[in-house]
């Protein structure tokens, strides 16, 4: 707990054995300004959103040409949470103003990948790196680092069309 404010990360792991074996994993990070109140349940929202997209990614096998698919069906999953989620809780003031406003107090990058015994599929929306390792030590990123962005900027599952900042 830095500055008295919880923890705003999140992560989520899923994994079966077997025949169709795979593992997903996916790791969000609330932003946790003072405009992002509510990132912590953004964050797990994000996880949550970018599993069971990555699940049915994975069984669909869906080709490369549907990644960025991929990215605006986990961003219009969570999006949809997170709007349930404040109809739910109500914020007890009047700064929100718009549909889009409803998102800010959610701000949250988010990491995720799937990976089978014929693929390796990542996201990444925001800041962050994933990193590939080969059983020979070396690693590698699979994604590009994100551009246009200077000191602590990142990209957020907040922002209009956050879909767009998912490299590819």
């Amino acid at each position: 707990m830095r500055r008295d404010v919880p923890n705003q990360d999140a992560v989520l792991c899923a994994h079966r054995i077997g025949a169709a074996s795979h593992f997903i994993a996916a790791v969000a990070d609330g932003h946790g300004a003072p405009e992002h109140f509510r990132s912590e349940a953004g964050a797990r929202l994000a996880v949550e959103a970018a599993v069971s997209a990555l699940e049915r990614f994975r069984v669909e096998r869906m080709p490369d040409r549907l990644m960025p698919d991929l990215a605006s069906e986990i961003v219009s999953t969570w999006r949809q949470a997170v709007r349930a989620h404040a109809n739910q809780n109500p914020v007890a003031s009047d700064w929100v103003e718009s549909a889009d406003d409803k998102l800010i107090p959610y701000g949250s990058t988010l990491l995720a990948t799937a990976l089978t015994q014929e693929m390796a599929v990542a996201v990444q929306i925001g800041d962050g790196a994933l990193h590939l390792g080969s059983p020979d030590g070396r690693l590698a990123r699979p994604l590009p680092d994100d551009m246009g962005l200077q000191g602590e900027a990142t990209y957020s599952l907040c922002m209009r069309e956050a879909e767009k900042h998912a490299p590819f």
